[in-house]
């Protein structure tokens, strides 16, 4: 596997990006890419990071929820091939339990939350873990890990 940007740039890839072609997020022009490259399946596994920097849980559980749309559209073109991890709200376990219920039977694989234990968004308690009621809609949880510094909640969010 290359990572070298000079060999995708070799590739085309941003002259292609130049020209609105996002291969990336185009699930036949992705594939043709892991066919050149020798890649038979891969796991996307989404934007935790990107929403846990917004300082606003209604915005990022909303970011989860059009980035898991938009994941399981991706993964419908070729499931055997595209593995999808669906991304769970996090700071507010009702509302991780309800996405998980709403992607179950999607075509992800599992969904994605903060490694119990290693930080507490929002209020949560570190033993919490999201992942027990998720086995039973088939959506089983993985625990990615946390980032850097643990995010601050809106004031809204606190109240």
């Amino acid at each position: 596997m290359h990572h070298r940007v000079d060999i995708m740039a070799n590739t085309g890839l941003y002259e292609d990006g130049k020209k609105g072609i996002r291969r990336p997020s185009d699930p036949v022009l992705r594939a043709k890419d892991m066919d050149r490259d020798g890649v038979q399946a891969e796991v996307l596994y989404g934007i935790l990071g990107a929403a846990t920097r917004l300082d606003d849980h209604e915005a990022a559980t909303e970011m989860f929820r059009i980035y898991n749309d938009w994941l399981a559209d991706f993964i419908r073109h070729d499931p055997d091939r595209y593995i999808g991890l669906a991304c769970l709200p996090y700071g507010d376990i009702d509302a991780a339990v309800k996405e998980i219920k709403r992607v179950a039977g999607s075509g992800c694989a599992a969904s994605s939350c903060p490694a119990p234990g290693t930080w507490s968004p929002c209020g949560i308690p570190s033993g919490s873990r999201c992942g027990r009621p998720s086995t039973r809609w088939g959506c089983p949880c993985t625990s990615t890990p946390s980032p850097p510094s643990r995010p601050t909640c809106s004031r809204s969010r606190r109240a």
